[in-house]
């Protein structure tokens, strides 16, 4: 995996004509934008193609937008659970226009969401006027057809994700925050250091004690 692709945050590979999904692209730990649509996709189902592996896997935890829509998708293989348990900040969903015999109820706990279509699929568990409304209706009917014990522990599920998500941001603007702090504090030093020695009064050799300090302050 080079440097370049660990800073990668949109990828749009759309019309390409790909027949598979490439697993690797979960290796990818800041891609915010995924773009696959109008390719041959038929399954995320894992598996291997031409000895590569295909299909979607856990990763992508920084995914806010996917779009695979105009594809031939018929199995979404794994890709509801993997959303829910790794994609905390996924905002965008698009699988309009493939072949997706059902719409996993699932996908109604990906509450994060604030556009989803999966119009234009040969479904016919839902109804197109329900396809027709808002996201948030959508999703709550998806979570309405579900066992009631799979929805709580998806849920659960969901919410652990969002905490551990939400804890480490809030370390990293501890650490940033305190990081600030000691910067300011050295900047600080130098400057009553640097104050001190422009003092005409001071001795050479308080000058020279003083001229030591600043070089073990200095970062």
């Amino acid at each position: 995996r080079s440097s370049l692709a660990m800073y990668l945050t949109h990828l749009d590979l759309s019309g390409n004509h790909l027949e598979w999904f490439p697993s690797g692209l979960s290796k990818l730990p800041a891609l915010t934008s995924l773009v696959m649509s109008n390719n041959c996709l038929r399954t995320l189902e894992v598996g291997k193609n031409d000895g590569v592996n295909s299909g979607w896997l856990d990763g992508f935890k920084a995914l806010e937008t996917l779009d695979l829509s105009s594809n031939k998708l018929t199995d979404l293989g794994d890709l509801p659970r993997c959303l829910i348990e790794h994609s905390p900040c996924l905002r965008n969903l698009f699988l309009q226009n493939n072949e997706l015999p059902i719409i996993p109820p699932a996908l109604g706990v990906l509450r994060s969401l604030t556009s989803f279509d999966v119009r234009g699929n040969p479904q016919r568990g839902i109804r197109m006027g329900v396809l027709d409304r808002s996201c948030p209706e959508i999703l709550a009917y998806l979570r309405s057809r579900m066992d009631e014990a799979d929805l709580r522990s998806m849920e659960a599920k969901m919410g652990e994700v969002a905490s551990a998500n939400s804890s480490t941001a809030g370390s990293a603007g501890a650490a940033e925050a305190d990081g600030s702090g000691k910067v300011q504090q050295l900047k600080e030093s130098i400057e009553d250091i640097t104050i001190q020695l422009n003092n005409v009064h001071l001795t050479e050799a308080k000058k020279y004690a003083m001229k030591k300090s600043l070089a073990y302050t200095r970062p």
